[in-house]
């Protein structure tokens, strides 16, 4: 492409005839609050200007010249920001991306190119419509796509609304939905309406810009250390992040600066205590010290695992007091009978009844077995095909891909 060095005048508008553009803003939006939830809400203008060009195939040298800036600022920009969130959207590894060329292949992989003069007519919203709602395997992300826990989500949010803020424990089996709850808590409260489901609510808490909302994942190695985990809360919290950032500078600048409502999120916890030795119960003892006595009342910890809190306390012979302050513990059971139908519901071509009645059966109701089987029929459906194969396979993805431990529960 050759190298045009003037202001573009249209920012790279061309990329709107070929790319769903206002879901893909939507959708990183939602990524850079999960990863950097200290950053101003929403993509800035500046992002969303080289998220275009990128898109138009510009490289960021190109891009740089046509909006007469320097190269490597731009390319340090797209390091910190954009690429980081594609990644996450894209559930690809942490600092993976490494040529911008990768972009536009990520990104129409994940299905956000328009592929026909039928998709590139319809309106933003309706991008949902037309594509399979149903998410087997990842997280789920957008809260749109997020079904059920409606009891666990009331007394959850009610911890969290007035200080002092109260700890809680979610426990379930592997892919009960944790993880997924844990993003819930962290996204539903500022999304916008319109990029919800009809009725979805939103209203769980008082001035809920006011809250932080900071996802700990303890299978990323890099929460393993103590220095690496306190300096993630810290730019989290947008405190100052000394060289040497240890428990006792850690406590004594949170304890002085900590004066809005904070729910640090802490998925696979049990992770962390069979795992990270340095982590041990004196750092434990700290954060526990932190939430209860230093900070007003304006910090609280939901932690999530497998294993019952009695349990947890006795991996790597942990005797820590932080385990008594989760006063609420929410065990993930399968979905009641009506978040199961919604979640059926949501299929843009309708399932049979008898269809449904298979599906809430040889599920029995866990979120993860609902979406695999429910992912199949709405493939089979779209396909035309009049068989049943769509069962058999549909229970051979359960056996590969899922333990037995929520089939015996």
């Amino acid at each position: 492409m050759a190298l045009v060095c003037n202001q573009a005048q249209e920012e790279f508008s061309e990329v709107e005839d070929h790319w769903k553009l206002e879901e893909l803003y939507t959708d990183m939006e939602l990524a850079k609050r999960q990863l950097a939830p200290h950053k101003r809400k929403g993509l800035t203008a500046v992002e969303k200007r080289h998220l275009r060009g990128l898109l138009c195939g510009y490289s960021p040298a190109e891009i740089a010249c046509k909006l007469s800036k320097n190269n490597r600022g731009i390319e340090a920009d797209l390091c910190k920001s954009l690429y980081r969130y594609l990644e996450l959207l894209t559930a690809r590894k942490a600092n993976t991306l490494k040529n911008w060329r990768d972009v536009i292949d990520w990104l129409e992989e994940a299905g956000y190119k328009i592929s026909s003069n039928k998709v590139q007519n319809l309106a933003p919203l309706e991008y949902f419509a037309s594509a399979c709602p149903f998410i087997a395997g990842p997280s789920i992300l957008h809260p749109r796509y997020f079904f059920g826990r409606e009891r666990e989500l009331k007394r959850l949010f009610s911890l969290f609304k007035h200080p002092p803020l109260q700890n809680a424990a979610v426990i379930g089996p592997l892919h009960s939905g944790k993880t997924s709850l844990l993003r819930y808590l962290q996204s539903i409260t500022t999304i916008s309406p319109s990029q919800l489901r009809c009725g979805q609510r939103t209203d769980w808490l008082p001035q809920p810009e006011r809250y932080r909302w900071i996802f700990v994942d303890f299978q990323d190695p890099r929460m393993g250390t103590r220095q690496g985990l306190l300096e993630y809360l810290l730019t989290c919290l947008e405190l100052p992040v000394s060289i040497s950032c240890n428990l006792e500078r850690f406590l004594e600048v949170v304890s002085r600066s900590l004066r809005t409502p904070t729910v640090i999120l802490l998925d696979e916890i049990g992770v962390a205590l069979q795992r990270y030795r340095e982590l041990d119960n004196l750092f434990w003892e700290g954060l526990r010290s932190l939430a209860n006595n230093q900070v007003e009342g304006n910090l609280a910890f939901v932690i999530a695992a497998s294993d019952p809190l009695d349990q947890l306390r006795e991996y790597g012979h942990l005797g820590s007091s932080f385990f008594n302050i989760f006063g609420y513990t929410a065990h993930l059971k399968p979905l009641l009978d009506s978040e199961a139908y919604e979640l059926i519901a949501s299929s843009p071509i309708p399932f049979s009844p008898t269809d449904v009645d298979w599906v809430l059966t040889q599920s029995q109701r866990w979120p993860l077995l609902l979406q695999i089987l429910c992912r199949e029929r709405f493939i089979a459906l779209e396909a035309g095909e009049t068989d049943d194969a769509w069962k058999k396979e549909g229970l051979e993805q359960i056996k590969r891909s899922v333990t037995k431990t929520l089939l015996k529960m």
